[in-house]
């Protein structure tokens, strides 16, 4: 199978159609699940692997991303080393990783996954035009998670005030996005807030030469897929999404002002906890 989706790599073809996978009811997904007793080291080739994913279509001038998030997503935090360090901190309190006694201020990152998660950053920023749809909760959901760890004593004030002021950075520059359209490099980010509910979130990467889409489940794994038929029901379910969505982006000044008002409250808030 390495073999096999080298070849599609390198010629940019789908593996449904190397194996002749073209019944419509049966079709090749890639699992992405980490079982690796290393999984420091198993994430790390989780994030090169999706990277790579993203690379094949950020080159073309046409590229595009259409994602759907109910959660952070990590194009937009990775790249802040204490929210990064979060992220995965909880992943493995998750998975029983001498979650009794792990504190968040003994945890580190490897100078390697700190580069991966860069890169990652970096390749989906230089898709052409992307469009992402965010649940009104992301940020909430997030400081939750953090209080809960502070709840157990597990992260102290000083590594509180960083995640608090990385937030802070997040926001702003999340907020400087809806504000020109555009990252620092210039490629094009439209931005909606979510009116309703979603389960899990949602990507769809395009562009003339290649396709595949990703949805997301046990935390941080997922499945990833190249079938034309899949990819494109999962285009049709996030443009549905834009139905019940406020577009922020050069628009809708109000609900923008008050979304990142409302998220700054509650970011500010957590320093209260160990007050």
């Amino acid at each position: 199978f390495d073999e096999v989706a080298k070849i599609s790599r390198t010629l940019n073809l789908s593996l449904d159609n190397i194996v002749g996978a073209n019944n419509a009811d049966k079709v090749l997904v890639e699992l992405c699940i980490m079982k690796s007793p290393n999984l420091i080291e198993n994430f790390k080739q989780m994030m090169l692997n999706t990277t790579r994913h993203i690379e094949r279509i950020s080159t073309y001038p046409n590229s595009e991303s259409r994602v759907a998030f109910n959660i952070l997503p990590w194009s937009f935090y990775l790249n802040y080393d204490n929210l990064a360090r979060f992220r995965i901190y909880k992943w493995m309190y998750q998975r029983n990783v001498n979650s009794d006694t792990l504190h968040f201020s003994d945890f580190s990152l490897p100078s390697g996954i700190k580069e991966c998660n860069q890169k990652y950053v970096f390749a989906f920023r230089e898709i052409k035009h992307s469009c992402v749809i965010l649940d009104w909760s992301v940020f909430i959901a997030f400081i939750k998670d953090i209080d809960y760890f502070v709840t157990l004593g597990l992260i102290a004030r000083p590594d509180l005030l960083l995640i608090q002021e990385e937030l802070l950075s997040l926001l702003n520059e999340i907020e400087g996005f809806t504000v020109s359209g555009r990252y620092a490099n210039g490629n094009t980010i439209s931005i909606y807030l979510s009116n309703i509910e979603f389960e899990t979130p949602y990507v769809h990467l395009k562009s003339d030469n290649y396709e595949c889409c990703h949805i997301r489940i046990f935390s941080i794994n997922g499945i990833n897929s190249e079938n034309r038929e899949i990819c494109q029901e999962q285009k049709r379910w996030i443009e549905t999404l834009k139905r019940y969505s406020t577009l922020i982006t050069q628009s809708g000044e109000i609900q923008r002002a008050q979304y990142f008002k409302t998220q700054r409250e509650h970011i500010k808030k957590m320093s209260t906890v160990l007050s």
